[in-house]
C-alpha cells in the first residue's frame, strides 16, 4: 500500500461532519462575552453560543440545558471561575470546562487542578479556542457512549501505584528532595507525569510553547508545586485492591515505562529530533493510561472484556470496543486531549494498536509506540517470535520501514533487558 497523506481523524476538516454544539461563555465583562459571541456566529455559524455575566447566571443556564463545552473567566465577583466549574463538574459531568485567565497566582494552579480541563490566557486567541474545541469535540465522538464520556469529563483523580506514590512523597518530604530524583520517579508513573503535563500547558506559567520532555515540565512547575499536588490536592488515588487479568495495575505501568523506554531507543535509532524522541518516550509512557482509568472505575466491565477476548479468542481492544463502544486507546486519547496535551503525542496514544487509523505519513511518535509496544509484549512472554504477529506490518510498509525491523529488534531487546536490570528482575 502506498504511503500517503491519510484522513484526519480528530482534526478539523471537511471530511468530519459534527454535530451543532452548545457552549456557554461566562464572564463579568458584557463587551467580552459579546464580542465571543459574535465572532462564534460569523465563523461557527453551527454552533449555540449562550451567555452569562456571572457564576450564579451560569449554573441557571446549566441547570436549565445541556452544554458541550463551557468557558468561564477566572476573576469574576461573587463566584469565581474555578468555584463556578467546580460546580459544573458536578451538574454536568461530561461537560468540557476551560477557564480564562490574564493573571493566575501559584495557589489558583492548585485549585484548578480538579475541576479545569484547560487554561487560556487573555487576550483570548478565539482561533486556538474553536480549533481546541473542534478536536475535542471529535475526539469525544470517538467514545462508544454517554457514561464514559462522563467518566473521562470528570476524571481528576488518577490511579497511581502505592509503591510509585509512596517513593515519590518520601522524595518530596525530604529535604534534600532534587528535581533529578523526583524526576527519575516521575518519569514510571503515568498519572503523575499526565497532571503534570497538563500544569505546565496551562497559562500559569505564561510559556510561548508547549513543554512536551518531562525533566523540563518539573522544571517549569517546581518542587512546591508537585509537593502540593502528591501530597495535599486529592489528584491521586490507590487501588483499593481490584485485581482484574489484563488489567493488573503493577504490570501495566511496568508495561507503559518500558515501551517508553524502547520507543525512546528506537526513535534515537532513526536519528529523530530530541524532541520527537522525548514524545515517543512520553507516549509509550501514557499508551495504556486508559486501562488504568477503566479498571479504576469501570473493574466489573474490565472482567467482562477479559472474559469476551478469552472466549472468542479476540485480541483485548477488540474486547473493549464490544463491551465499552471504545477502546482503552480512546479513553486516554480524550482525557489527554483534554488535559491540553500535544496533538501528536495524543494521537500516538489513540492509535497505538491501530496506526493506519491514524492521519501521519511518516515515522513519528506513533510508529516509535506501537513498534514498542508490541515488542515489549513479545519480550515479557518470552516469545521474540511473536513480535510480527502483534506489529502492523501494512501499516510499517505504507511508511516504507520494514527494512528498519531486524534494527529496532535489536535497539529494542538491547533496551528490554536494561529495564529489567533497573527493575532488579
Amino acid at each position: 500500500m502506498p504511503a500517503g497523506p491519510r484522513a484526519g481523524v480528530f482534526c478539523s476538516g471537511p471530511q468530519r461532519v459534527m454535530t451543532k454544539k452548545q457552549i456557554l461563555f461566562v464572564d463579568d465583562e458584557p463587551e467580552f462575552l459579546q464580542a465571543l459571541q459574535d465572532s462564534f456566529r460569523i465563523v461557527e455559524p453551527g454552533w449555540a453560543t449562550s451567555l452569562a455575566t456571572g457564576g450564579a447566571e451560569g449554573l441557571d443556564l446549566v441547570r436549565k440545558g445541556r452544554f458541550d463545552v463551557v468557558v468561564a473567566d477566572l476573576q469574576m465577583p461573587g463566584m469565581d471561575g474555578v468555584t463556578f466549574l467546580s460546580k459544573v463538574q458536578e451538574l454536568q459531568p461530561s461537560t468540557m470546562r476551560f477557564l480564562l485567565s490574564g493573571n493566575l497566582e501559584q495557589q489558583d494552579v492548585l485549585r484548578l487542578a480538579a475541576p479545569t480541563h484547560q487554561c487560556f490566557t487573555k487576550p483570548l486567541n478565539m482561533d486556538l479556542l474553536r480549533q481546541t474545541i473542534r478536536r475535542l469535540c471529535a475526539l469525544r465522538d470517538l467514545l462508544g457512549n454517554d457514561v464514559l464520556r462522563r467518566l473521562v469529563a470528570q476524571c481528576s483523580i488518577l490511579p497511581t501505584v502505592p509503591t510509585l506514590y509512596l517513593e515519590l512523597a518520601k522524595e518530596l518530604q525530604s529535604p534534600m528532595a532534587s528535581v533529578e530524583r523526583v524526576e527519575a520517579i516521575v518519569c514510571k508513573d503515568p498519572a503523575v507525569t499526565a497532571k503534570i503535563l497538563q500544569l505546565v500547558n496551562s497559562s500559569f506559567f505564561g510559556l510561548a510553547r508547549r513543554i512536551e520532555s518531562l525533566g523540563e515540565a518539573i522544571h517549569y512547575v517546581g518542587l512546591n508545586i508537585i509537593k502540593a499536588l502528591v501530597l495535599t490536592v486529592p489528584v491521586y488515588s490507590r487501588f483499593d485492591g481490584v485485581r482484574v487479568r489484563d488489567y493488573s495495575p503493577v504490570a501495566i505501568w511496568e508495561h507503559c515505562w518500558r515501551t517508553g523506554v524502547l520507543a525512546r531507543a528506537i526513535s534515537l535509532e532513526e536519528r529523530q529530533s530530541p524532541a520527537l524522541c522525548e514524545e515517543a518516550f512520553l507516549a509509550g509512557l501514557l499508551h495504556d493510561l486508559g486501562k488504568m482509568v477503566l479498571v479504576a472505575n469501570l473493574s466489573s466491565l474490565c472482567r467482562e472484556a477479559t472474559a469476551a477476548a478469552q472466549r472468542a479468542h479476540i485480541s483485548m481492544h477488540q474486547a473493549e470496543r464490544e463491551v465499552f463502544g471504545c477502546t482503552h486507546s480512546m479513553v486516554a486519547a480524550y482525557l489527554l486531549g483534554l488535559w491540553g496535551l500535544p496533538e501528536s503525542l495524543v494521537e500516538a496514544v489513540a492509535f497505538h494498536n491501530e496506526p493506519m487509523e491514524a492521519p501521519s505519513s511518516s515515522f513519528t511518535s506513533l510508529t516509535a509506540v506501537h513498534v514498542s509496544n508490541a515488542l515489549d509484549h513479545a519480550y515479557s512472554e518470552g516469545k521474540p517470535e511473536h513480535f510480527k504477529d502483534l506489529v502492523d506490518l501494512e501499516y510499517l510498509m505504507s511508511l516504507g520501514l520494514p527494512a528498519r525491523i531486524p534494527d529496532w529488534q535489536r535497539v529494542g531487546l538491547a533496551a528490554f533487558q536494561r529495564t529489567r536490570q533497573a527493575s532488579g528482575e
